[in-house]
């Protein structure tokens, strides 16, 4: 049986819509209390931060007032609720810090909390201060210095700030230093240019890279002055290795603008800018003769003394008529000087011996020398030439003039002459006197004159008498000539040097030990000179002259080998004919 189904025969069933859902008081409750637990979530946190620093805020006041009052307990207490409450809050950061450095009980902690207030807005000046002194305190000295660093000029030279270097540099063991600045700190200067001029140029030559820095940006701001001291400024500034390209531009036109310019300033700029920029050298050099000759600036003998220093002698003579200079006592030296470093002798020679010179005849023999030492086969017309200026010299008592005559004689090779003129430069005083006795031992030495060794030794002790390198000196010069014996005295050695004598000296000490074995040698008591040379130690370091003396003494005193070993080593080329004596007995 099957079933046959007719759509159109079956009855539809009606449409219906379906019943409206209800919402129950209950779920309107729930929903309402979700959106309002949403918006406090959202509401609490501003609310809550601002009503944690509004008593963060109250307590930091109560700190700062249990603070000033000295009620310690209490600004614990404040302090200590300020920080929980508001910790990152500037005010309780404030209080913090006046608490902490009041207390001085955590260093570190101090400049945490300096270091956080800065991130939050600039610190004041005091606080910088304190910022640094903190770093320096507990040890942080490169942190310290850079926080002095970073102070405006201003800054940096005042009170505060040098007692912060001060400290810094006491922390890093520089105490006579630190004790020099901190006494300058002290110290009232007027806030005159003249005085900032002053401390500037102090602080320019300090060992201190911080204070050279303070140096420079100071000189900079002086040389800004309209004043007359802002070409002072600008003349210091062009020696300064500190000095950059850009800032050469800029004093070149403070120069051109100033009411006190001066052509010299300007040439020291120009000569520092072509150090800075040596490929614009020749573009500069030609471009400054190029303006000097279109205009009135300045005076030729100032363009020729600079072009001289300059080395730019063939710019130089073609600059300045030879008629010119003949008649100018300025120019005649510059021109003079320029043909002898270009090596033109006979021009030079024409030039000194035409008319009549205008400077002294002194120098003109030192020119005339110089060129007839290149233009003659010997030396003798030279050598009477310098010897000549050397007199001259004397009777005008021209140090400068003597100074002229040993160097060009040490350099034609004539070393008599240059011995004469140095010690004729010595027997001035001041201080040329020191050096120039130095230079003349060291002539006398490479002559082999005992002589006058002995006579500059005892005038070096007698013009440095607290020298223990000279009293050595003069010392083994008596005792190995031989001569004024009877006043060396070795009961008492000196151990100590005078620093400057040793910085300023070639010869090392002379070992006690030799010095009192010559005396024994000198005295005859052979057996004391073994005892004596045995204090010695090794003699490698010795100059050989001295180790040909010990040579010698120790075959007199009965070691032959030992003495050989040393004296086969020691060169006889370099030794006085005294020291070669005892050379020949040890071999």
């Amino acid at each position: 049986m099957s079933f046959d189904f007719k759509p159109d025969s079956q009855q539809q069933v009606p449409e219906m819509e379906p019943p409206k859902e209800r919402v129950g008081r209950f779920s309107i409750a729930i929903s309402s209390a979700f959106v309002l637990l949403l918006v406090v979530w959202f509401a609490w946190n501003p609310v809550a931060g601002a009503a944690k620093a509004a008593w963060g805020r109250r307590c930091a006041r109560e700190a700062r007032t249990a603070l000033a009052a000295e009620e310690w307990s209490r600004a614990v207490e404040q302090t200590r609720a300020a920080r929980r409450w508001a910790p990152d809050d500037v005010e309780v950061m404030r209080v913090m810090i006046e608490f902490l450095r009041v207390s001085g009980s955590d260093p570190a902690g101090l400049a945490q909390q300096l270091r956080k207030l800065s991130e939050k807005q600039p610190l004041t000046e005091e606080e910088q201060m304190l910022l640094g002194r903190t770093l320096a305190a507990t040890g942080k000295t490169d942190e310290a210095r850079e926080v002095y660093e970073k102070l405006p000029l201003s800054t940096s030279t005042n009170k505060p700030a040098l007692e912060l270097l001060s400290n810094i540099l006491r922390q890093e063991g520089h105490d006579e230093e630190a004790k020099a600045l901190a006494a300058r700190a002290t110290r009232k200067e007027p806030e005159t240019p003249e005085a900032r001029m002053k401390i500037a140029l102090e602080d320019k030559n300090s060992s201190f890279a911080e204070l050279r820095r303070r140096s420079h940006d100071e000189l900079l701001a002086l040389a800004r002055l309209e004043t007359e001291i802002a070409m002072e400024a600008v003349t210091h500034l062009t020696m300064d290795p500190l000095l950059t390209s850009a800032e050469a531009v800029e004093l070149l036109s403070i120069v051109d603008a100033h009411a006190h310019k001066k052509l010299p300033v300007r040439l020291g700029v120009v000569s520092a800018l072509m150090r800075l920029r040596p490929e614009q050298r020749e573009i500069l050099l030609d471009a400054e003769i190029k303006r000097f000759q279109s205009g009135d600036d300045g005076a030729l003998e100032h363009l020729a003394r600079w072009l001289a220093l300059e080395k730019q002698h063939t710019r130089l003579l073609k600059l300045v008529p030879m008629e010119l200079a003949a008649k100018s006592r300025e120019l005649y030296p510059t021109i003079a000087q320029a043909l002898a470093e270009e090596g033109r002798w006979q021009e030079l020679k024409v030039m000194l011996t035409t008319g009549r010179p205008p400077v002294s005849q002194a120098r003109v023999a030192i020119w005339l020398a110089e060129a007839s030492s290149h233009l003659e086969p010997d030396l003798k017309e030279a050598s009477r030439l310098l010897s000549g200026s050397i007199q001259a010299a004397e009777k005008e008592g021209s140090l400068a003039n003597l100074l002229a005559a040993a160097m060009v004689a040490e350099k034609i090779h004539l070393p008599e002459v240059a011995l004469a003129a140095c010690q004729a430069a010595a027997s001035k005083g001041g201080e040329a006197a020191l050096p120039m006795l130095q230079k003349s031992h060291e002539l006398a030495l490479a002559q082999k004159n005992s002589g006058v060794l002995l006579q500059t030794a005892r005038q070096l002790l007698e013009l440095r008498p607290a020298s223990a390198v000279y009293a050595d000196r003069l010392a083994y010069l008596r005792l190995i000539l031989g001569e004024e014996i009877e006043t060396v005295d070795l009961t008492s050695l000196k151990e100590t040097n005078d620093m400057r004598a040793m910085f300023t000296v070639t010869l090392e000490r002379v070992p006690p030990g030799l010095l009192r074995a010559l005396a024994a040698y000198r005295m005859g008591d052979h057996p004391a000179i073994q005892r004596h040379l045995g204090d010695i130690g090794d003699t490698s370091s010795l100059p050989p002259g001295q180790r040909a003396v010990v040579a010698g003494l120790l075959s007199l005193a009965g070691k032959p080998e030992r003495a050989f070993q040393i004296a086969e080593k020691v060169p006889s080329t370099l030794l006085l004919d005294e020291e070669l004596a005892f050379l020949e007995k040890a071999r």
